[in-house]
């Protein structure tokens, strides 16, 4: 993973470098460097998460191609264990022609961000993967500025994840559109009741996630940095105990060598002011995601006896949250509203991955660089109250159309702005339900087998339920879907619960 900044010329004022430089830095630790060219300024700070070896960014080739490479390739093409990805994709830029290499980059479809500079077209193209789960963002006040992160001092709009961007040698920008995401099945079911789903579409759903996640977890280096007694932990689930994040750390489990400890982070809020380290303690365990969390733990560690679990309690003051929510709206612009604030806080909080071993009550500092979330199983599998809605009002076609909005709409909602804030403690944040190749399987399934709200009670993501019951996750498979801002009570630190502010109120940057 890194930090991007492209500036088109050499005019950017110092402070905005400097601000941008060490937000970027905190993504990136490992390393920092710029290649001053005539057609601009490349700047990336790595932190390295794949390969025996660091591979030092921007990326140069031997014809004088450019690469910041902010990403991880999973699906595209096989990268072997002590390879750096980034750098077999400089080698695959280089070798196409002018209109191969912009098709290619139109249809990257794994998760990244990137600044290419091709030496043949003299054109500097830059984006975001086709669902945008890395952050983009780019300014033209005076001159153009591409980065990871922005610097609110000036206007900064995300790079729209529908398009590939080019800048031309006479610094025309282009926009070049892509197609949408994904065309669902619409073959819909003729039969009244509820039938049980097809035993091989199952066992796809579990090969496919199960790959999604195995790819995600494997091969990640150890950095051995930390002061700690305990076994070194290289991943971590952003966990709430909720049914996605569940079946994400069972699945990691199943594939993770059993020597290999899993940090499960749980973040949880308390409002009352000045409140002892007893009081704070209390309130917290009281969040519905904390509940949640020690039952899912209890039953992982049922199906996983030999997985050393860590659940780690991230409980956050309001003296806690008050002195970072400046740097958590910061970081979260240009998106900018009450309910972006809700949702940003518990992930930064959890990515500081500041608390206490649940076991032991001992005080705990996460060691894990890759954090893995359930996010997109919603999108993907009918998990929304609006989905049953849209069922109620206009059938199966009514729901399908609901469902492929939410697919073609993920590149421009809150990907980017979770990426800015998961990453400013130097970790990378991973997707399994968002990996393309399910994605595209998913596409494929009937909808009646993916939710079935004809049922009273959990219909929604009723295929990812049903994969719950067979892994033996029976409790996982029955809990509702709980809104993230909720079970941590996020919502009551200054947003609508406290202050009776609607969600999209806007917050203004101090």
């Amino acid at each position: 993973m890194c930090g991007i900044l492209f500036r088109s010329t050499d005019s950017c004022r110092a402070l905005e470098c400097k601000h941008i430089l060490s937000r970027l830095q905190r993504r990136g630790p490992d390393h920092c460097s710029t290649v001053q060219t005539e057609f601009g300024s490349f700047t990336s700070t790595v932190l390295h998460l794949r390969g025996k070896q660091l591979a030092k960014q921007p990326l140069i080739s031997s014809t004088g191609d450019i690469l910041c490479y902010n990403g991880q390739i999973f699906d595209s093409f096989e990268v072997l264990d002590d390879s750096n990805d980034g750098a077999m994709l400089l080698e695959r830029l280089c070798s196409l022609n002018e209109a191969d290499l912009r098709n290619y980059l139109l249809q990257i479809a794994d998760p990244c961000a990137f600044v290419y500079h091709s030496a043949t077209t003299r054109s500097t193209f830059f984006g975001r993967d086709i669902l945008g789960r890395r952050s983009l963002v780019m300014s033209a006040e005076g001159e153009l500025m591409v980065s990871s992160v922005p610097d609110p001092s000036i206007s900064w709009e995300e790079c729209d994840a529908t398009y590939l961007y080019e800048l031309q040698a006479d610094k025309t920008l282009l926009k070049h559109k892509r197609s949408s995401v994904m065309k669902l099945n619409r073959n819909f079911t003729d039969i009244d009741q509820v039938i049980d789903i097809p035993t091989d579409t199952l066992d796809l759903f579990c090969h496919f996630l199960t790959q999604a996640v195995s790819r995600r977890v494997n091969s990640i280096p150890t950095h051995n940095d930390t002061t700690s007694a305990l076994k070194d932990c290289k991943v971590a689930v952003l966990f709430s105990g909720g049914i996605d994040c569940t079946m994400v750390a069972h699945l990691a489990s199943k594939v993770l060598p059993i020597s290999d400890p899993i940090e499960l982070l749980n973040v949880a809020f308390c409002a009352t002011p000045n409140a002892s380290k007893e009081t704070l303690r209390e309130v917290c365990d009281r969040a519905p995601d904390r509940q949640t969390a020690l039952e899912a733990v209890e039953e992982l560690q049922g199906l996983h006896p030999g997985r050393e679990f860590r659940l780690v309690n991230v409980d956050i003051a309001a003296e806690d949250y008050n002195s970072e929510k400046q740097t958590i709206v910061e970081l979260m612009y240009p998106k900018n509203t009450v309910m972006d604030l809700s949702l940003a806080a518990p992930l930064y909080f959890a990515s500081r991955g500041s608390g206490y071993l649940y076991s032991t009550g001992d005080d705990y500092e996460a060691q894990a660089r890759v954090l893995l979330s359930g996010l997109g199983a919603d999108e993907a599998l009918g998990g929304y109250g609006r989905h049953r809605v849209a069922y109620q009002k206009g059938g199966w076609e009514r729901m399908a159309d609901e469902l492929e909005m939410d697919l073609d709409r993920l590149p421009s909602r809150n990907l980017g702005r979770d990426d800015r804030i998961l990453t400013h403690h130097s970790r990378e944040v991973r997707f399994p339900f968002l990996a393309h190749s399910l994605l595209q399987w998913l596409s494929t399934v009937p909808i009646h087998q993916k939710a079935d709200f004809r049922q009273t009670d959990l219909g929604d993501k009723r295929l990812l339920r049903a994969l719950a019951v067979s892994e033996g996750l029976m409790s996982a498979s029955k809990r509702a879907k709980r809104a993230m801002q909720f079970g941590s009570r996020s919502s009551r630190m200054d947003g609508a619960g406290a202050s009776k502010a609607k969600g999209d109120d806007i917050i203004k940057i101090n």
